[in-house]
């Protein structure tokens, strides 16, 4: 299973799912472990965020609820953009602090925020 062939070649999931097709060629499973593991990392990072900038009961409810959503579990059992996206997000969020830290105006993290916003629309479909 080529995922160049169900994503098309301007979709940026399929160099994400590339290394499943080289080690577990057709495998359905592993692809969406691979989405569960992305999305787990997602929601890991938004509740570190959440932690840092609300309560921390606030945090672990909307990451629970996060995790039993029908929406999320939807899109990881039909591998769509959804952890993707919610990934993408969580580390927009990293790198606009990254950036607000720093003393330069158009320094590195800015022009890595735009790369990573085209990256993103890229997922999006």
């Amino acid at each position: 299973m080529n995922p160049i062939i169900i994503f098309g070649v301007p979709d940026f999931r399929a160099l994400l799912y590339a290394p499943i097709g080289a080690y577990w060629s057709g495998n359905l499973l592993v692809a969406k472990i691979m989405s569960l593991v992305i999305a787990f990392i997602a929601i890991t990072m938004l509740y570190r965020w959440a932690r840092r900038t609300c309560s921390n009961e606030t945090a672990l409810i909307a990451s629970a609820l996060l995790i039993i959503s029908p929406a999320l579990i939807t899109q990881v059992d039909s591998l769509s953009a959804g952890p993707y996206i919610l990934l993408g997000f969580a580390l927009g969020a990293w790198l606009d602090q990254a950036y607000r830290k720093t003393d330069k105006i158009f320094g590195g993290w800015y022009f890595l925020q735009m790369i990573w916003v085209a990256i993103l629309s890229t997922i999006h479909p």
